[in-house]
């Protein structure tokens, strides 16, 4: 799976928390989210697009994310000030090929006003700021705090500090 593997019972499928993940598997994933960022960007804007395409994800596939974050690269609005200024309609115009546009569109736009006026324009790396953006649960922070610190795109091969 792309978020991370799940254990299933006869009766729930549950998520695993990274932490407990092995090694090798967070790394796995790790690069996965980060390919999903422009290579030659600063950190701060590559660390954004991972934030933007891991909110687009949800209940959609690998590859409509993919074609979302390209239609958005050429949009040039992949940064927090941009995507902040935007009207959640437009955004959502771009992003018709994923499940519950609409609502992901309006998050966006709003996390990203929430980045600004909070967190310098920053995606924080810490679960509980994380969860005080709009449209961020805890699987999301979960995924996000170990995926995409600043210390994992510096260290690119190895998880830290999880």
């Amino acid at each position: 799976d792309f978020l991370h593997p799940t254990l299933t019972t006869t009766t729930t499928t549950t998520l695993t928390p990274m932490a407990e993940l092995p090694l090798q598997e967070k790394e796995r994933i790790r690069r996965k989210w980060h390919s999903l960022a422009a290579d030659d960007d600063d950190v701060e804007n590559r660390r954004f697009q991972v934030f933007v395409a891991c909110r687009l994800h949800a209940r959609c596939q690998e590859p409509v994310v993919r074609k979302c974050m390209m239609a958005l690269r050429k949009l040039n609005v992949l940064r927090p000030q941009k995507m902040a200024e935007l009207d959640p309609d437009v955004l959502a115009s771009s992003l018709t090929s994923l499940q519950f546009y609409n609502n992901k569109a309006k998050h966006l736009v709003e996390s990203s006003r929430q980045l600004l006026d909070k967190f310098d324009g920053q995606v924080p790396e810490g679960k509980a700021d994380l969860m005080k953006l709009k449209g961020v649960g805890p699987v999301m922070a979960d995924l996000m705090a170990t995926i995409n610190t600043r210390k994992s795109f510096r260290e690119e091969g190895t998880i830290v500090g999880v």
